[in-house]
């Protein structure tokens, strides 16, 4: 144990910033704010002020993207830091484990497994921790093989709901947004991947346009996200828009730092993702801030979407089936389905909000430092 009064934690994630800058370190940030018997170290974008004193923030790196100042300021941090034990949430790349290991040597780990690996990745050459964290059961059972006997828990993502909905009231009213000032809007909120279903989006609003004339789409992001150039894709995403006489309806934004208010606004968020491996979490954390927010989801029955229930919170079809999720999602747009809001806040509440969380990382915290020896 450090000369700290209580144990201390440093975690090793994209830097932490305003509330809009990234979502899976939100989630962290959450669990930490209800575990109020550890300190824990975080390296943070310039500006970033905490608002909890058991925070200590390091590094303070004025941009968002990885070059080469960024990894350099990382690594001083990383050299920095003597707390009592370290808990990773990269995503788990073999290069960046490779570069991590020689930090980590003798030292207590926690490492969480946020996005199940690509098949292209041996899952054992990723695992650096001595007790692992998986977001959902299926990530869980996908490393078990590799694990060598290390303890696995299960611990989703969290969304902080009231921290959430008050941040989101402080934001701009819908007049004030870079969306479509009448009418209603779905939102897709991913880059410009075939897989996380940027075509299948435009598809869904091309299905429902003529029924539904007063609709648009917009195509925006969280700041953090990497908003992938494809040309190819953004090429055909411009070509279905113009062939279906759409583009006055659709509003492409990118990145954007009102991102949550413009999907509080959404009357739903399309996310038609096939694959999420390599990429996001298993259950995107933009679909529990919908679902905190009361927004509807249109998603297709991904097996991490089945086992977090998400479907209760808005339509699902299988994958690939856009005339079956237009048909829903009609539907839902017609009223058919207006309880789907409350359902999703409800379950946010049980299953995925940080006093539901913050216990069982704390006890894989202390067991964690029980097994130093």
């Amino acid at each position: 144990m450090t000369t700290h009064e209580v144990p201390s934690v440093s975690v090793w994630s994209r830097a932490v910033g305003p509330p809009w800058v990234d979502g899976i370190v939100n989630a962290q940030v959450a669990i930490a704010r209800a575990i109020p018997e550890f300190e824990f170290h975080w390296f943070g974008l310039d500006g970033w002020v905490p608002d909890n004193p058991r925070f200590v923030v390091g590094g303070l790196v004025p941009d968002r993207e990885w070059g080469y100042r960024r990894r350099l300021s990382f690594l001083r941090w990383a050299l920095g830091q003597r707390t009592d034990l370290h808990h990773l949430i990269f995503h788990p790349r073999p290069g960046v484990m490779r570069a991590l290991r020689p930090l980590l040597a003798g030292k207590i780990v926690v490492q969480t497994i946020q996005t199940a690996p690509h098949l292209s990745v041996d899952p054992g050459r990723v695992l650096v921790g001595s007790h692992l964290v998986a977001v959902s059961d299926r990530i869980r059972r996908l490393i078990e093989p590799h694990a060598g006997g290390r303890p696995i828990t299960v611990i989703p993502p969290v969304v902080d709901v009231p921290r959430l909905r008050r941040e989101v009231g402080l934001g701009p009213a819908r007049e004030a947004l870079p969306v479509p000032a009448t009418g209603r809007y779905l939102l897709y909120a991913g880059n410009y991947s075939e897989a996380l279903g940027v075509l299948d989006a435009v598809n869904l609003f091309v299905g429902l346009a003529n029924d539904h004339p007063e609709l648009h789409l917009v195509i925006a992001n969280r700041p953090s996200l990497a908003i992938s150039d494809e040309e190819s894709v953004r090429r055909r995403v411009t070509e279905l828009v113009a062939t279906a006489g759409l583009d006055e309806r659709t509003t492409v934004l990118g990145t954007t730092p009102v991102f949550r208010s413009i999907l509080a606004h959404a009357d739903a968020l399309v996310f038609p993702a096939s694959d999420l491996r390599g990429t996001k979490l298993d259950l995107p954390l933009v679909l529990l801030e919908a679902m905190a927010l009361q927004v509807p989801i249109a998603v297709y029955a991904l097996e991490p979407f089945a086992e977090m229930e998400v479907r209760h919170a808005g339509v699902d079809a299988a994958v690939g089936d856009v005339e079956a999720l237009v048909a829903k999602l009609s539907l839902l747009l017609d009223g058919a389905s207006a309880p789907l809001g409350t359902h999703g806040l409800d379950l946010v509440e049980a299953r995925f909000s940080p006093a539901t969380q913050a216990s069982r990382l704390e006890r894989v915290y202390r067991h964690a430092l029980a097994g130093r020896s």
